[in-house]
């Protein structure tokens, strides 16, 4: 079973190490809006990504969440349409690949240089939920991202019309 959550990291008091919180506490992020003081594009954070427990993705492959997200979401759609799709993030040289398994409800998940097969369905279905997650957070709490919030949903939607998920 795969989990996703996406967490920002929020500096409340300029003498004190950044708090971490997850996207998903509405209340919690409400409380950050007026900590947070600069282009939302360069807010740090990162995807934590399990599966049955085990990390795929997490603090370790923290960065500008804005653009991780925006990278994986355009690494499904490059997916959908070629069978392989990558992001990168910002700061880190790593890569994060989906590729097709050919003849298989699968997808090979890389992550610097480690790899995951993984049911197709449910990885692609987690992924896109996340984006949604975060953008749609975004925009409820902060009033950013409108757009990236109704693209992803228009994935989703494009997705489940094809039969993808």
């Amino acid at each position: 079973m795969l989990q996703i959550n996406t967490y920002i990291y929020v500096r409340f008091d300029l003498k004190q190490w950044a708090s971490e919180m997850a996207m998903d506490e509405i209340d919690r992020l409400k409380t950050a809006e007026p900590y947070i003081n600069f282009d939302f594009e360069e807010l740090e954070g990162y995807i934590d990504l399990s599966y049955y427990g085990a990390p795929i993705l997490d603090d370790r492959y923290g960065d500008l969440i804005y653009f991780t997200w925006y990278e994986m979401v355009d690494a499904i759609d490059s997916f959908v349409k070629t069978g392989r799709g990558c992001a990168g993030l910002w700061s880190i040289p790593t890569s994060i690949c989906l590729e097709q398994i050919k003849n298989s409800d699968l997808v090979l998940l890389k992550v610097d240089g480690k790899g995951w097969l993984l049911p197709q369905n449910e990885l692609l279905t987690i992924l896109i939920d996340g984006a949604i997650q975060f953008y749609g957070n975004m925009f409820k709490v902060f009033m950013r991202n409108k757009k990236d919030y109704h693209d992803c949903l228009k994935l989703k939607g494009r997705l489940i019309r094809e039969g993808i998920i």
